[in-house]
């Protein structure tokens, strides 16, 4: 899901909240229910990705530690410019 697919998800979302609030039927709630359903797979969608790409850098981290620990004197790198 894009930025923009992202945005119109969730101000679908925040339209079926409000309108459920004011209407309390059962077809908002169960619209409200499926967009917080896209919206949490969503997340966790982008979760995934971030701790993908977080592992590679752990695994650097450690093996600098380990080089370290027998005096090679390598810095790390937070990678952020």
């Amino acid at each position: 899901m894009n930025p923009r697919a992202f945005y119109e998800t969730v101000k679908a979302m925040r339209a079926a909240q409000l309108k459920a609030a004011s209407c309390k039927s059962e077809y908002w709630n169960r619209e409200t229910a499926r967009l917080e359903s896209v919206i949490d797979g969503e997340i966790e969608r982008v979760e995934e990705i971030l701790r993908q790409k977080e592992e590679p850098r752990q695994k650097v981290g450690r093996v600098i530690d380990a080089l370290n620990a027998r005096d090679f004197g390598l810095e790390k790198v937070s990678g952020k410019p």
